[in-house]
């Protein structure tokens, strides 16, 4: 029984790891985008658009 808890544990915590930097990535990734609309629109923030 103690090698499946062992299992269940480091799948676990490699879900959460990659969990985090999946998660990590995707505010990376928004960022950049938000980054070259701004640039491209010349707009401030996303608040001073009017959709």
């Amino acid at each position: 029984m103690v090698g499946l808890q062992v299992t269940i544990y480091l799948v676990v915590t490699s879900l959460t790891k990659l969990h985090g930097f999946v998660h990590f990535n995707l505010k990376v990734i928004s960022l950049d985008l938000h980054n070259e609309f701004a640039y491209k629109y010349n707009v401030e923030s996303p608040d001073s658009l009017k959709i």
